[in-house]
């Protein structure tokens, strides 16, 4: 077995990411109308697609000053509070991007998910030089290479208009360049590093905390480095939040606020807190938050034009909430976590994809009657079939990688992957979607890899040689 995987080169496992992406766009069809209008323009991609024509005609993010001159009122926003102010609900990173795009081949998503498709596979190469880096066994890479590939989730998320396919590719590269850079105590490239966590921030502010597994990892394993690591860490962290701190100025200057977002404090109280609250009282998930939107309206919230000063109220309302049912919010954080990592994502595709598919707007839940939705329908149920198979090759892969990474005293990357996992599992808490996972994609892989290469090495030695 594993002299067939010797035979893989990394232009084969790019070759198959092309045909898997390439597969799934022309599948989608997103260059339709009809498609873009009903399909690939809803839900978050509202607010992108605003932010980012906003900024192509306008040359603006939508501020306070001007947003009564720009059209904001799409139905799909008007419902939520601090949607009013979409530029303080999202980092500009993404949005740039499109605008980029936009202003190069004109206002056609189609174009900007094309191009979406080449980051994920440049991706794809990013976790396959990642895995060389720490394992130096280019098996390993190859295998992890191919999982990656072939991640079902990965390549749909790549394939509609949403943040998460630039911000990892944003990521992964940071995450290159800060051990390559450490390895080779190269400066130029562990400041690259600092450079790429900071503009995957401004993408998407969940890599926000991120540079603290960074800096344990140095003080845990690279020490000895001395004076050196000391200096360039105190570098990465300047040039990685000074990144950062141009839009936390911008909205000081047009807010009075240096918060990035108001995302953290209303996510903390319409889905976070909501979840636990609608889990524990068996009501709509719908019901709870108009029922915590009419708590933080009593609190004056409807009334106040700065949405950070809304964005302020909602996360009071959330905490008092927490504290008084801490058990139930502890619980909901482990079933999001719990949700992230099992859920399948086959409806949101079927759904894209023009299929027949089940209606399961609202709450996320995980009862016998929900998980037998996904197989409700012929082309939901292959996708969820297909999904599951991939699921089961990396989870199985991952868990004999860990028992390996044990088994040999690989500290490093075993601490590196744990920190890795945990830091974006607690970030994400109830929000468990399948979508949120795939920051930690490259870990599960790579472990995983390195699993299947364990296991196939110890067949051999054994004389079982498939």
């Amino acid at each position: 077995m594993l002299k067939f995987f010797q035979r893989i080169s990394l232009i084969h496992i790019v070759l198959l990411s092309v045909m898997l992406n390439l597969v799934m766009y022309c599948v989608i069809r997103s260059w339709k109308p009809d498609i873009e209008k009903n399909t690939i323009i809803t839900s978050d991609a509202t607010g992108y697609e605003t932010l980012a024509e906003n900024i192509l005609r306008y040359h603006t993010f939508a501020g306070k000053y001007d947003t009564n001159k720009i059209p904001l009122s799409s139905p799909l926003l008007e419902p939520v509070n601090l949607l009013y102010n979409y530029d303080t609900f999202r980092g500009p990173g993404y949005p740039a991007f499109l605008a980029m795009v936009y202003f190069i081949a004109g206002v056609k998503p189609f174009a900007a998910i094309f191009l979406q498709i080449l980051l994920n596979i440049i991706s794809v190469i990013l976790a396959y030089r990642i895995t060389l880096l720490l394992f130096s066994n280019t098996i390993v890479a190859t295998l992890t290479g191919l999982l990656y590939a072939m991640d079902v989730h990965s390549i749909y998320v790549a394939n509609v208009l949403y943040s998460d396919t630039l911000f990892i590719f944003l990521f992964l590269l940071s995450v290159y360049y800060f051990i390559s850079g450490i390895q080779e105590k190269s400066l130029p490239k562990f400041l690259t590093s600092a450079v790429f966590i900071g503009l995957s921030c401004l993408t998407r502010p969940v890599s926000l905390l991120f540079p603290i597994v960074y800096v344990m990892m140095v003080f845990i394993f690279y020490r000895n480095l001395g004076r050196w690591i000391i200096k360039a860490l105190a570098l990465f962290m300047v040039i990685a939040y000074s990144i950062i701190g141009t839009w936390a100025f911008r909205n000081h200057t047009m807010y009075g606020s240096w918060q990035l977002t108001t995302e953290d404090k209303y996510g903390l109280l319409m889905f976070y807190e909501a979840f636990g609250e609608a889990r524990q009282s068996n009501l709509p998930i719908d019901s709870v938050r108009e029922r915590l939107q009419a708590e933080c309206n009593l609190s004056g919230c409807n009334k106040l034009k700065n949405p950070f000063d809304r964005s302020k109220i909602c996360g009071q309302v959330a905490w008092k909430h927490i504290r008084q049912n801490k058990l139930v919010f502890a619980e909901t954080q482990l079933w999001g976590a719990t949700h992230m990592f099992l859920s399948l994502g086959n409806i949101d595709m079927a759904q894209t994809l023009g299929w027949a598919s089940s209606n399961v707007d609202g709450q996320l839940i995980m009862d016998s009657q929900r998980i037998g939705q996904n197989f409700s329908h012929a082309g939901q149920a292959f996708l969820g079939i297909l999904i599951i198979a991939v699921l089961i090759v990396q989870y199985i892969g991952f868990l004999c990688g860990m028992f390996y990474l044990v088994k040999n005293h690989k500290y490093l990357i075993i601490t590196f992957s744990i920190l890795t996992i945990l830091y974006f599992t607690l970030i994400t808490g109830a929000v468990g979607k399948y979508r949120y996972k795939l920051p930690m994609e490259f870990v599960i892989c790579s472990i995983a890899g390195y699993g299947w290469y364990s296991v196939f090495k110890a067949n051999q030695k054994q004389g079982y040689n498939p």
